[in-house]
């Protein structure tokens, strides 16, 4: 999914927002879905990945707004809403607990671990691009959080950020790159 086009003053509010998704993400989705993988999953467990996303749930909210609704996004809202009330029903006595309590927690726990795959597949899927647009104005934000993001020969960084942005970023064709997981060796 790509998220782009003719965002203007949101586009710094935008990336700094994505580098901020991503510095805690990949930590929070790995013990996520370590624990949907285990026998037992604790009400502690469930409590603490709820509030992560709530967290979660706000950034996309944020990135929507910076990127004018954007389908994908909200998608990805849809993931966590729904993840969300797989963890409840795991946990909260009431008329969610019915699918434990007849038996069901299998399919309850498979529901929640595919609820997980599609969550972390839109969040790993999401591209922003940044082509001709003046980042000079960004934060001093590290080079491995701008992963995946496509610009071009106009789009101008932020002095700091320009030399680590070229070293990380691949060429996909004449005057369009890519920024890459480590530095590039081209």
């Amino acid at each position: 999914m790509l998220l782009g086009g003719r965002l203007g003053s949101n586009a710094v509010r935008l990336l700094e927002e994505m580098a901020s998704l991503r510095a805690w993400t990949g930590p929070f989705l790995h013990d996520l879905g370590h624990a949907l993988k285990r026998a037992t999953i604790t009400d502690q467990e469930i409590i603490r990945f709820r509030r992560g996303l709530k967290r979660l749930r706000r950034h996309a909210v944020r990135v929507e707004n910076h990127c004018g609704g954007n389908p994908h996004v909200q998608a990805v809202r849809t993931g966590v809403h729904l993840l969300d009330l797989y963890l409840r029903a795991l946990r909260t006595p009431g008329p969610f607990m019915v699918l434990v309590r007849d038996g069901h927690l299998a399919a309850t726990r498979q529901g929640a671990q595919a609820a997980f795959a599609h969550l972390a597949e839109g969040l790993s899927g999401i591209t922003v691009d940044m082509s001709a647009v003046d980042l000079t104005h960004l934060k001093a934000i590290a080079p491995d959080k701008l992963t995946d993001v496509i610009w071009t020969d106009d789009t101008r960084w932020s002095p700091p950020l320009a030399d680590q942005v070229r070293r990380r970023s691949r060429k996909l064709a004449p005057g369009l790159y890519q920024i890459t997981a480590s530095p590039s060796a081209s």
